[in-house]
């Protein structure tokens, strides 16, 4: 299946209504993107956090430590925006 859609002035989609249908989405649910040797993948976000085990692989133990650090550095960045600090 490919759909094709515009970028508003203000860099927002509008997913089209068969693609959400297929994906079960629904008004208020979130979505994930992740990019990948240049091509972007949507997931519908789960609602349970522990659904998302799995998802992200770590090539070598060392990794976790940077892995660790940036995921911090997203939520303190992600929670600043939200204005909940």
């Amino acid at each position: 299946m490919l759909w094709t859609v515009k970028i508003t002035s203000e860099g927002q989609i509008t997913l089209p209504k068969e693609l959400r249908e297929y994906l079960g989405l629904r008004p208020g649910d979130q979505v994930t993107f992740l990019v990948r040797n240049g091509e972007v993948m949507l997931k519908p976000l789960p609602g349970d956090i522990r659904s998302l085990r799995g998802i992200f692989s770590v090539p070598e133990a060392q990794d976790w430590e940077r892995v660790r650090k940036e995921t911090m550095n997203l939520i303190a960045k992600d929670t600043a925006q939200e204005g909940l600090l």
